[in-house]
């Protein structure tokens, strides 16, 4: 059998194992929820430019209350733009420029950690994601 060019196709195929896939309620329920998400596949380039958008709003603020703040206000604004997302890129790089940024590069280990990382995030089916959450 071909290998699975990415992430989201590698749990796919897994869904179809007689056997449930540890940590899942039921593979057929996470085949569907792969299959409904759209996909988001970021290059080397741009799983670094992530790690960029995910650290600068805090490198500044680094300890202090406002990094608190500052999180918050992302949880609360924060909407996905489709019912069910798929974000693939590759976590070496992305922890590589991470912890450059935050002037902890000795910290950063890759051969301790998966080349490629995956999120599933659906949106919660009770919340109506048009209304904020204050």
């Amino acid at each position: 059998m071909k290998s699975a060019p990415t992430l989201i196709d590698r749990l796919y195929r897994a869904s179809f194992s007689p056997e449930t896939v540890r940590g899942w309620r039921s593979n057929k329920d996470m085949r569907d929820a792969l299959q409904s998400a759209k996909r988001f596949i970021a290059d080397e380039r741009m799983s670094a430019f992530m790690a960029d958008l995910a650290n600068e709003a805090f490198v500044k603020h680094m300890g202090t209350p406002v990094t608190a703040r500052i999180m918050d206000s992302l949880r609360v604004q924060a909407r996905l733009p489709h019912e069910a997302i798929w974000i693939e890129y590759f976590l070496c790089e992305y922890q590589y420029w991470s912890s450059e940024l935050r002037g902890r590069l000795a910290e950063n280990t890759p051969d301790q950690q998966p080349w490629k990382e995956g999120w599933l995030i659906q949106q919660h089916p009770k919340i109506d994601p048009r209304q904020a959450s204050h």
